[in-house]
């Protein structure tokens, strides 16, 4: 059973609003959210994101996110995950990502405003 607009909406507003961390992975979490794949170098640590109200049941991040300067190879990232805390806590949710991408050293990761969309169905 599908979920009206209003209740998607009142969905992102309590749990997506505020405290919630983006991070890259190499795999697939899969629904059980194994984060084993999470990039795990020195410099990279997942990056706070701020979601724009609900509008029938989607938003998208509103500000540009930019990871740290990789200082070593991070390897290629393949999706993208949405978490409840900056280190540890849960993986809420994922995405595959369109367009795989290898970070090598010197690279920078960077998700443009509004490409990070969510959708609650």
């Amino acid at each position: 059973m599908p979920l009206t607009n209003y209740e998607a909406n009142k969905y992102i507003k309590d749990r997506l609003t505020t405290g919630k961390f983006v991070g890259l992975l190499k795999n697939d979490p899969g629904v059980a959210g194994d984060t084993a794949s999470e990039v795990s170098a020195t410099e990279y640590k997942r990056q706070s994101i701020i979601f724009i109200p609900g509008i029938e049941g989607r938003t998208h991040n509103k500000d540009e996110i930019s990871f740290p300067i990789a200082s070593s190879n991070w390897g290629t990232i393949k999706f993208i995950g949405i978490f409840d805390a900056a280190t540890g806590g849960n993986l809420i949710s994922y995405s595959k990502l369109n367009y795989e991408r290898e970070i090598r050293s010197a690279d920078r990761y960077i998700i443009p405003e509004g490409y990070n969309i969510f959708e609650v169905r």
